[in-house]
């Protein structure tokens, strides 16, 4: 919910402080930079104290943090702590990202099964619901400010809930009690999962970044109509998290990732293509709406079995594997941006999605633990 708000948040961000695009894009970058620095100490902060401890100090922070950015759109304060605002948001994000995503792995130790796709389901349900919510309350005149810091007050008795039915851990022990003194240096195999992570959390941000942009400038379609893509890869990505865990159960992760990499492949070059072959009118935009439901289903499973091969490394505890993992996987956040920006300008937004589905093709040679 707080992340859908802050994505809201955007577009108000622009008009608030009367930027240009370009200038919106630099701020922008307070996010990315607010996530890295948060790595130099996420896993630091769950390795020690464990994910349990991660979980209830990244969602105080989160919810604090939104709280924070809400009171900017009411207080007007100068461009520094606009800064400040949209980086911590991302940063405490990201500490709850990895404590609950380790959460999820010993989850699945415990209960011997795949049930990482179920909480990420739930995220995305949770993303599409609000966000829906957020343009009911958008259309009804609530000012961006005040719904930010609802979010916050409302997600917050939930969150008090919730800490009580998480998983006790902590430092790994040996029989004798003595805490585990983990190994510092990531295996090859951790670096390679990691490097997927790069590859595919690339593809699905720039799945999100650009769908918006893709629906306006190349199907041209009214104003109200952007978001028609982006609603629809949320919606089936929150479908097939709850299908995702089934279906390792009953196959494999390694098949389920491969299926899914075909699936965004396929999506993306369809989207492509149709936007292209077909005469412009309601059929063509139904059908490339399709094609984005496609890929959304395939981006469903992705993140999910990343993060849950990633708790079972061999050469780390889970939550320095999973920060591993994702502190790989975030250098998309600076490469795929002007990678989509510089090929669309020269070629077109279509073949820089057409470009995505030849690089999310490369999974199905991806084997996961």
């Amino acid at each position: 919910m707080v992340c859908a708000g802050n994505a809201s948040a955007i577009p108000e961000i622009k008009e608030t402080l009367s930027l240009s695009n370009a200038e919106l894009g630099f701020l922008m970058l307070a996010g990315p930079t607010g996530t890295g620095i948060s790595y130099l100490f996420a896993g630091m902060i769950v390795s020690r104290r464990g994910g349990r401890f991660g979980i209830a100090f990244g969602t105080t922070g989160y919810m604090l943090a939104v709280a924070f950015l809400g009171s900017c759109f009411l207080l007007k304060p100068s461009l520094p702590v606009w800064i400040l605002a949209m980086a911590v948001v991302p940063a405490f994000g990201n500490i709850l990202n990895i404590s609950i995503n380790t959460q999820g792995g010993l989850v699945e130790r415990r209960l011997g099964k795949s049930v990482m796709g179920f909480f990420h389901g739930n995220w995305s349900l949770a993303n599409l619901l609000c966000g829906l919510s957020l343009l009911a309350l958008s259309s009804l005149g609530v000012p961006i400010g005040w719904r930010l810091i609802g979010i916050s007050c409302v997600c917050s008795p939930f969150a008090l809930l919730m800490f009580g039915g998480l998983e006790a851990d902590g430092p790994r022990a040996d029989a004798g009690g003595r805490k585990e003194k983990s190994r510092l240096r990531p295996d090859l195999a951790l670096i390679q999962l990691g490097l997927v992570a790069l590859l595919f959390l690339g593809c699905e941000g720039a799945v999100f970044e650009w769908v918006g942009v893709f629906y306006r400038d190349v199907i041209q379609v009214v104003p109200g109509l952007t978001m028609l893509g982006y609603c629809s890869v949320i919606a089936m990505m929150t479908v097939g998290r709850f299908m995702i865990d089934r279906m390792v159960n009953m196959r494999s992760a390694t098949f389920v990732f491969r299926l899914c990499s075909f699936f965004v492949s396929l999506g993306l070059a369809l989207a492509a293509l149709f936007s292209a072959a077909l005469p412009f009118g309601i059929v063509r935009t139904l059908v490339v709406t399709l094609c984005w439901g496609v890929a959304g289903f395939g981006l469903s499973g992705l993140s999910p079995m990343i993060y849950s091969s990633a708790t079972r490394s061999k050469a780390l505890p889970p939550a320095s594997a999973v920060t591993v993992v994702s502190s790989i996987g975030f250098i998309a956040s600076f490469l795929f941006p002007p990678l989509v920006g510089t090929i669309s300008d020269v070629w077109g937004l279509g073949i820089a999605f057409a470009v995505c589905a030849v690089l999310a093709l490369t999974g199905i040679r991806v084997r996961m633990r």
